[in-house]
């Protein structure tokens, strides 16, 4: 039985010293970074024993961080492949913030 998911790509700001708004994802109202530190907590709790659990879990979330606005230039292209609005081939539209897709069967293959 398949199952869609939801993917939305939003913008957040980081902090005051970085101003630009960096993409993030979510998914099914996740934010992708939480399912990042969920499959690799129990390797960096081997890599970075002494640290303390909130420091550790700050560090999770910060590793993997979104992407700067600045260097993903259409978002529409690099998320979802699709024409750049300039191409003569495709007419502008607006850039798409969200879409379905089906989940993979199991567990496998999933963050």
């Amino acid at each position: 039985m398949m199952t869609t998911q939801r993917i939305e790509f939003l913008n957040y700001p980081v902090s005051e010293r970085l101003p630009d708004p960096v993409w993030g994802i979510r998914i099914d109202n996740t934010d992708l970074r939480v399912h990042a530190a969920d499959a690799t907590r129990d390797l960096w709790r081997q890599e970075q024993p002494d640290e303390s659990p909130s420091d550790r879990e700050r560090f999770l979330l910060n590793q993997y961080d979104g992407l700067l606005h600045r260097e993903i230039g259409d978002p529409g292209r690099h998320f979802l492949s699709a024409p750049p609005q300039s191409s003569p081939r495709a007419p502008p539209r607006a850039p798409r913030r969200s879409w379905a897709a089906p989940a993979a069967s199991g567990s496998a293959g999933r963050c």
